[in-house]
């Protein structure tokens, strides 16, 4: 809020610069390097077609929401988009070494671990990007004070991603996962049926109900994690290319979007998670 609007939008990246620094010097410090697996080849034709399907849906969305969904631009970016995620999984069922080996999706609790993340991110950024229009425009705070009034969110998200190792630890990942899924649904349907003014205490309030959606992000990725034993990098990067992709996908969608009907499309996507997770075996 500070950067946009004191100096220029641009400034908030540099707020990873100092972000950046310190988690390399941590990571050097505390973190063991893990053995070494035998050298593989690359997969150029799975990266072109998957990083060209992710950018033709999300350019998609994106151009929708000013064009309209049938605006010729639109349409040419999503079809290009699902045509070129179709030559993906063709590619990955042929080539000997894929970026993606589909038949990991076959284990139940990965590709449960794998949903989850990506609905989650679709969820959670979606969210924070259509508040921050909403609060901007809607409601015609400055940048510092919509800002600010999305402290309590973030701050509980952070809160509760921590106090969720411990219910992982304790419970296994069913009970964090689906708490948060409960709690994101329950927060964005009260974002949905917000006043139009300017109510900020209930919003906070709100908010407040809707960080609790972290409790499932150390818990999905110890599902993950567990699912795959021996290829924990893979498993990461998996889950995280799901989440990311989730993530572009929900600031694109949600925010192309009026806020209500936003927000109810992100309350059905916490009630995916929700189901998703009683989907998946218990496990610590």
């Amino acid at each position: 809020g500070l950067a946009v609007g004191l100096a220029d939008w641009r400034l908030v990246f540099a707020v990873n610069v100092p972000v950046g620094v310190v988690a390399i010097v941590l990571t050097r410090r505390a973190v063991a390097e893990p053995p070494r697996h035998s050298a593989t080849r690359l997969d150029p034709f799975g990266q072109v077609t998957g990083t060209a399907s992710l950018a033709g849906i999300v350019a998609g969305f994106i151009e929708s929401g000013h064009a309209g969904w049938f605006a010729p631009a639109t349409l040419a970016l999503l079809a290009g988009g699902l045509v070129a995620g179709a030559v993906f999984v063709a590619v990955e069922k042929r080539v000997a070494e894929p970026v993606l080996p589909l038949g990991i999706l076959k284990i139940r609790n990965f590709a449960v671990a794998t949903g989850i993340g990506g609905l989650f991110n679709f969820c959670l950024y979606g969210t924070l990007f259509c508040l921050a229009l909403y609060l901007q425009r809607a409601w015609s705070l400055g940048a510092l004070a919509a800002g600010l009034a999305l402290v309590p969110l973030t701050l509980v998200v952070g809160l509760n991603a921590f106090f969720s190792g411990r219910l992982t630890g304790r419970f296994g990942p069913r009970v964090p996962m689906v708490a948060g899924a409960l709690a994101g649904l329950a927060g964005s349907a009260g974002f949905a049926l917000l006043p139009a003014d300017r109510a900020l205490v209930l919003f906070a309030v709100v908010s407040v109900v809707f960080g609790g959606c972290s409790l499932a992000m150390p818990a999905m990725t110890s599902l993950a994690m567990n699912s795959l034993p021996g290829k924990a990098g893979l498993a990461a990067g998996v889950l995280n290319a799901s989440r990311q992709t989730g993530g572009a996908i929900g600031v694109a969608l949600v925010g192309a979007l009026l806020p209500a009907t936003g927000m109810w499309l992100v309350a059905g996507g916490y009630a995916l998670v929700a189901g998703l997770a009683f989907a998946g075996r218990q496990s610590s």
